[in-house]
Parts: C-alpha cells; structure tokens; sequence
C-alpha cells in the first residue's frame, strides 16, 4: 500500500493528525466548487465530512480510487520534498452543495481567446505520459470529436448534450503497471446560460474504465447566483 493509499485509509477513520506530516502548511485541495487554502483548513473540511468505512479500490501511488459503501473516489496528489502540496478530489457522493457567485459569462471562458476548440489532437500539457497519450487520444477524438459511435460512458454523453460547446481538456495522468488515469476538466455552458467548470478523473484497466464526475457539483452550479455588482 503507498503512503497516499495509507493516510487515506486513516483519513477516512478520523487520524487527521496524521495530516500534519503529509501536508505543510501552505497545501491547497481543490474540487469542482473550490480552492480549499492551507493544511488547517483542510483538517477542518475531513473534520467536518466525517468518517466512514472505505476500501482502496485502485492504488497507483499519486492517485488512489477511494470505494466508499455507495460511492466513489479519485483523488490527486503532487508533492514537494516527499510532502503533498496539492491535491485534487472528485467525487460522486450525492449531497446538497451551494455554489459560490460568479460574474455573467462573458460568452467565452478564456480571455480574448473565446470558447476553447477542439483541435484535431489533443492539447496535452509538457511532462504528460508519454505511455498515456494513446489514451489520451482517444478520449478525445471520443469526448471532443464526438465520436460517440464506440463505448463512450453515460456521463460524457449526457454532459455533451446538456451543454453543447463542452470542451474535455485532458491535464495530468498516472501511469501504473496496470491502470492508467488521466485528470481531466469540463468547460461549457449551458442551455439556461450557466458557465460550468467541472473537474473528472478517468480510469483505465484491462477489464473497465471508470469516469468520475462530481454531479452534485454541477447540480449547484446550474443554481449558482450571479455577482450583483450594483449592489458594491
């Protein structure tokens, strides 16, 4: 079991001190809804998550894929000095989530630049796998390309008609001797004028491949309110 593998398990069993050797004081964690800045702020959020019972489903060092009762997990990590200095969850455990404001779109999600295109190869950041970008690849003449005629999972399918510009930007992967995941973010907007930025984790084993996006998450950014700038 890797050391990730190892603090999650305790984690989850309520051993958040052992969060004070793993993570210095300036580790951010982030998800579909937020930054959460500072490892005593980070304690503060397992706090009040609670524990629970889980397994290790999958363990590839850097990246672990948490399986709760009814309920998944995928997360990331980057380390500085053996010590985790960023990290990335995502989730589909249900819950009630309240998205923070956000200004009006600007009917484009990057600056100047307008919405991102699908360009025939994927955009794949400098230091990617080069053992994923075969995967990478196909996901996205899949995802971006649309070329829904394959195995293409649920999710995807129903993200790309819910928000029709999506753009799947693939930006980190783990290769292990049997798995191979990519981390990947959703730009897009919807059809009631939404921007949404999500955040998903794929998976990729000689029997399955598991795509994990945080609902809940989208959910409460098709409800989020708008920034009232009169109001300043």
């Amino acid at each position: 079991m890797s050391p990730l593998a190892s603090l999650e398990t305790a984690l989850w069993a309520g051993g958040y001190n052992q969060l004070a050797e793993s993570h210095p004081h300036r580790a951010i964690r982030e998800d579909s809804l937020r930054v959460i800045k500072g490892r005593d702020a980070i304690i503060a959020a397992w706090v009040a998550q609670g524990r629970d019972a889980v397994d290790i489903a999958v363990d590839l060092g850097d990246m672990v894929v948490v399986a709760g009762k009814s309920w998944r997990l995928h997360r990331w990590v980057w380390r500085e000095d053996g010590c985790i200095v960023r990290e990335v969850e995502v989730t589909d455990r249900v819950r009630e989530l309240t998205a923070p404001p956000v200004h009006p779109p600007l009917g484009e999600l990057r600056a100047g630049r307008g919405q991102f295109a699908a360009s025939p190869e994927p955009d794949l950041p400098p230091g990617f796998p080069e053992t994923a970008r075969s995967f990478a690849t196909r996901l996205h003449l899949q995802w971006n390309g649309r070329d829904f005629s394959g195995n293409v999972p649920d999710a995807i399918r129903a993200l790309a008609g819910d928000l029709p510009d999506a753009t799947f930007l693939f930006e980190h992967a783990v290769v292990g001797s049997d798995a191979t995941a990519i981390l990947f973010r959703i730009a897009g907007h919807h059809a009631n004028g939404q921007r949404v930025r999500l955040i998903g984790s794929v998976i990729s084993t000689a029997a399955t491949t598991e795509v994990l996006i945080d609902m809940s998450a989208y959910a409460a950014q098709l409800e989020q309110s708008l920034i009232d700038y009169s109001a300043a």
